[in-house]
């Protein structure tokens, strides 16, 4: 999996701002993904990206609003389309 990440003004530095609008965000761990809880309220589960294991957002992770996740970095470079794409 090849995720890419695209930055926009939300993203920077000590810009924690955890929403329902963002999925992603950086932390020092690296790309973690929020997902809401099944019951509806405004609590989330966070996965890092690359442990694929659950985590917490710390208090340095900001939001990513646009981000495309490809099966490989090589489907990315034949530019094929994106498996996921969020905020295009």
């Amino acid at each position: 999996m090849y995720l890419e990440e695209v930055h926009g003004n939300e993203t920077g530095m000590n810009l924690h701002q955890e929403n329902q609008n963002h999925g992603l965000y950086v932390t020092t761990e690296g790309a973690v993904l929020a997902f809401r809880s099944e019951s509806g309220r405004r609590d989330r589960v966070h996965f890092n990206v690359h442990s694929n294991q659950p985590t917490g957002l710390g208090g340095t992770a900001t939001p990513v609003s646009r981000w495309r996740i490809w099966e490989s970095i090589d489907a990315r470079n034949r530019e094929e389309a994106p498996l996921f794409s969020m905020g295009f």
